[in-house]
């Protein structure tokens, strides 16, 4: 089953649009707990951009992953990963925007 399958038959169970909006919450507050605690730990700022995202909150997902590509300045693994998913959030955004 991929991820997209594995979610949809979670959201079709009873409770499970509450569940994961419940689990959503409790990630940004876990999140940002560390970012508070330790600000320059760059893969918060990863996990709080594919948390925004997913929640079609482009802008502040736009944001964290700059945040962690401006921490890892090209030595993680995945930068050019993250680098596409900002320009894909980017045109998802501009389209929102464009009569």
């Amino acid at each position: 089953m991929t991820e997209q399958e594995e979610q949809k038959r979670l959201l079709s169970r009873s409770g499970g649009p509450a569940i994961q909006l419940d689990n959503r919450q409790r990630a940004e507050g876990f999140y940002k707990a560390v970012l508070e605690s330790e600000p320059s730990y760059a893969p918060a700022h990863r996990g709080l951009g594919f948390l925004y995202e997913d929640e079609e909150k482009y802008p502040e997902a736009i944001a964290e992953y700059q945040a962690y590509l401006n921490m890892v300045a090209g030595t993680s693994l995945d930068h050019m990963r993250i680098e596409r998913r900002v320009a894909t959030v980017q045109k998802k955004q501009a389209a929102l925007t464009t009569p």
